[in-house]
Parts: structure tokens; sequence; C-alpha cells
């Protein structure tokens, strides 16, 4: 689930947050701030909602040491981190960890948290940013993302996994592309297990087949995913020739009887399947 800054607006009563308060002495109204204030203000607090309903329930679980850190780097993170500022004051801090992302190790959980902020422009900087920077440290960080509902975070999150081959997550992404809730999560999952760097033949050829098993999904999305991780599958030569023997009859049987497959993915494949490419 990915929220714009402009589909929550927070609820507390904070002083900051709303532009009132009052008194300590009887709940007397002390100020009320004028309507061009508060219009002055409004982006802000709708930020603040945003950040804070996917840190509540999508957002990244962390602890990080910034003691290393310079002042304003401190600063920044804990703005990402903790949710507290203002539309403007978050740009500022995604681009400062952004620009200070390979000085920093402490700063490679901080761009996973980044993926689970509301505004679509820092998803994708934090995105393109952890491919520079991936590691097997933040396997776990972006695994964690699973356990949230901002699925926009789940799904750039897998994508990740992907980009970086690690194996050690092949049942985790098995379990992705077969149950997931989300159909974009499960699409990118099949693409995951089409791009591991499998050291276990055994993990290989279960991929596979659960790709196989997918070409004949209900949703027709997650068919075309299928097919796709199947003739991009990277490291064919584990799998075992039976198998691999299989794949045309499963993805020409499946075409042929389904009328609502795109035509020109029809072709495609038709065509792969006839040159013996798959």
């Amino acid at each position: 689930f990915q929220m714009d800054s402009t589909d929550s607006v927070g609820t507390d009563g904070s002083r900051n947050r709303l532009g009132f308060g009052c008194s300590g002495s009887g709940g007397s109204l002390v100020r009320i701030r004028g309507p061009s204030q508060l219009c002055h203000n409004r982006r802000s607090v709708k930020y603040s909602g945003a950040r804070s309903w996917t840190a509540r329930f999508g957002g990244l679980k962390y602890e990080v040491d910034v003691s290393n850190l310079p002042t304003s780097l401190q600063n920044s993170v804990h703005t990402i981190k903790d949710g507290a500022g203002t539309i403007e004051e978050y740009d500022q801090a995604v681009q400062k960890v952004l620009k200070h992302r390979a000085d920093y190790e402490e700063l490679k959980v901080v761009l996973v948290d980044c993926l689970t902020l509301p505004a679509m422009h820092h998803v994708n900087a934090a995105s393109r940013a952890l491919e520079e920077v991936m590691d097997a440290s933040l396997i776990a960080p972006i695994l964690s993302l699973l356990k949230g509902l901002n699925y926009s975070a789940q799904g750039e999150g897998l994508r990740l996994l992907g980009y970086f081959g690690d194996p050690r997550v092949f049942l985790i992404m098995k379990d992705c592309a077969v149950d997931h809730l989300i159909p974009r999560c499960r699409r990118t999952a099949c693409g995951v297990l089409a791009s591991l760097n499998y050291d276990d033949k055994e993990d290989a050829n279960d991929a596979y087949a659960t790709l196989q098993q997918l070409v004949d999904c209900e949703d027709w999305t997650l068919r075309y995913a299928a097919i796709e991780s199947l003739l991009n599958f990277k490291h064919m030569h584990f799998i075992e020739e039976d198998l691999k023997a299989k794949t045309p009859g499963i993805i020409s049987g499946r075409l042929s009887a389904e009328s609502e497959d795109s035509e020109l993915l029809k072709a495609k494949i038709g065509y792969m399947v006839e040159n013996k490419t798959i």
C-alpha cells in the first residue's frame, strides 16, 4: 500500500500539527491561528499524517547508531526514522542521506526505510541508490518489510533482492510468488526466482517447477510473469532435462486454451516454442 502525501491528515491535537493549543490553567483557549497560517502549513500536516500511518503499519522498525555521523546527518536520520518533519524537511533529509550513502555504512538501512516514505520520488531515488550499495547486511531489513502493510515498499524490496541475487531468500521468494496477497508482489517474486544465483541444484529445480505451476494461475498477469521468468531463468544449467522439457508444452498448452491471454504474448511465446529457444 502506498500513500500519497495528499491522502492522509494528521489527527492528533498537538500544537505543531494543527496550529492551536490550550493553556495549562482551566483549559482556556490561548491562541488559534488565522486561516492563512493554517493553509500555509496544510501540506506539512498532511505529510506528517501519512508518514505516521506508514511508520505504524508499513514502516521499518530498526535501530541505527548515529554517533559517528555529522550532526546534520543525525538530524536527517531522525527526520526519516521518526516521522518528524514537513515535506521540505523530509526532502532535505532524503537528499542528504542519498548524497552520503557511500560514506557511512549506517545510512544503508535508512535507505531501506526510505522505501516506505509516502512520496514516490523519494522511494524511487532510494531504490536506485540501494542498487549501488546493496549487500548481505540489507537482506534482513528488506525482508522485514514483508511484515507490514506497505505493499509498494514490499514490491521494491523484492525487486532489490532479485537484483542482489542471494539464494538464501529462495524459500521466502517462493512463498511470495505463490501466496502473496498483492499481484504485483507475486509477479516481482517470480522474477526474483528466475534471477537468484543458486548454489543448490535442488533449490533451482524447485524454483523452476514453481514457475511452471504458476503458468496455470488464474491471474493472466501472473501467468505472463511466470512465462517471462521461465524464459529468462538465469541458471538453466542446474535444471534437470526432463523438467526443462516440459516447459514448451506447459506454455503452449496454456496459451492455446485461453483466449484472454494477449495475442502479442501468444505470438512471442509461440515463436520461441517453434524455434526451440525454450
